[in-house]
């Protein structure tokens, strides 16, 4: 009796159909999961907008971007750099843990490594985290002692004109013996240093100015080079800032361009030579507690998934685009709570400098972070 098999031919035809069943069902798969991932980054971005109108209800501004000041002991600086995002906990169904801060008595309430592992600055948030993002959340060690920090994804909208809480507010002090500063007129987002705006100020319109967007964050503190996934030119790209201290404004923003060379970033850099590179360059998005722009802050001055630039080792000076591991863009929400996807190639302009006043010269982009420039762009 004669049996049925497969010769040997048909079977490596059919292994091979399936195969390229496989290679093409694969991609599909994970465009899928990766557009479940940004709808989700997207529901996050959105309940971060409404957290922050839901302050405004209550206190009749927005937060501070930094410096946030809620009562406890008044002999230290503790809640000078404490970030927006900490007032926003109560609103986000986080009011133990705010009430975990404002009855912390610390003179450094940033530097997570200096904290023992309850301290509130090393919890972990999820709205705060990105899904597409595999360098963040539970598992993820960036202190030098392997101790876990709060990450965030998530930043403020300083605006279109980076600067510093260091260099562009005079400072004076308050009865208390610590700090307090005066605002300058020349912010131009919708969160900065101390300063706390409202509705009423943004005169550009909410439907056109932006409140939160994102950072990638690289895979390790040290040598995170690349330019999306979290990486930072940490050298004093020569000639870029305008200022006596090298911070009041930018002055040739192609220079922080050209600091990218592909994906990566260029050595040597133009001049100043590195400084502190294993303290800084993966530092981005480290520590959602932290009000320094460059944990928690973004410009509009390079488009979407570009570069980033910091002056030496300060926190602050520098400018903090904002990137994503979503394709082709940046997910950011706006402060009339909409929520848009933003092309990396929106119109950025073609000045070089930043302005202290008036209207942007970084195209639709710039427009955006401006929230009184008097511009007429929108998306």
């Amino acid at each position: 009796m004669r049996k049925n098999a497969f010769t040997l031919v048909e079977l490596l035809v059919v292994i091979a159909i399936i195969g390229v069943l496989i290679a093409l069902l694969l991609p599909a798969v994970q465009a899928a999961r990766e557009a479940a991932r940004r709808m989700s980054c997207s529901n996050k971005m959105k309940q971060l907008a409404l957290a922050c109108h839901n302050y405004h209800d209550v206190h009749q501004s927005f937060v501070s971007a930094a410096g946030q000041v809620f009562g406890g002991p008044t002999s230290t600086y503790k809640a000078d750099r404490w970030s927006g995002f900490v007032s926003l906990l109560p609103f986000m169904e986080q009011g133990a843990l705010f009430e975990r801060y404002r009855s912390e008595v610390l003179t450094s309430c940033a530097d997570a490594t200096a904290m023992g592992d309850n301290e509130p600055p090393r919890t972990i948030v999820d709205a705060f985290l990105c899904p597409s993002d595999p360098n963040t959340g539970p598992g993820r060690t960036w202190s030098t002692d392997g101790r876990l920090t709060g990450h965030t994804n998530y930043r403020m909208c300083i605006g279109d004109s980076p600067h510093s809480f260091d260099t562009d507010l005079a400072r004076t002090s308050n009865p208390e013996g610590s700090a307090s500063y005066v605002n300058i007129s020349w912010k131009r987002g919708c969160f900065g240093y101390r300063t706390w705006r409202d509705f009423a100020w943004i005169s550009d319109g909410t439907s056109n100015t932006a409140l939160f967007s994102e950072r990638a964050m690289g895979s390790t503190r040290e040598g995170a080079l690349r330019v999306i996934e979290g990486g930072l030119n940490g050298y004093n790209v020569g000639g870029m800032w305008d200022g006596s201290n090298a911070a009041a404004s930018v002055k040739l923003r192609s220079q922080c361009v050209d600091s990218r060379n592909g994906s990566e970033y260029k050595f040597p850099a133009p001049s100043g030579g590195p400084s502190s590179l294993t303290n800084y360059w993966g530092y981005l998005g480290w520590i959602y507690a932290d009000g320094h722009y460059m944990h928690t802050g973004f410009h509009t001055v390079i488009s979407p998934n570009g570069p980033a630039c910091q002056y030496r080792t300060n926190r602050d000076i520098g400018i903090f685009t904002p990137t994503s591991n979503h394709k082709g863009g940046v997910v950011m929400a706006l402060a009339d709570g909409s929520v848009r996807f933003i092309s990396e190639t929106i119109d950025v302009g073609t000045d070089e400098a930043g302005v202290k006043s008036g209207p942007s010269g970084y195209g639709v982009w710039g427009a955006m972070g401006s929230a009184n420039g008097g511009e007429s762009d929108s998306l």
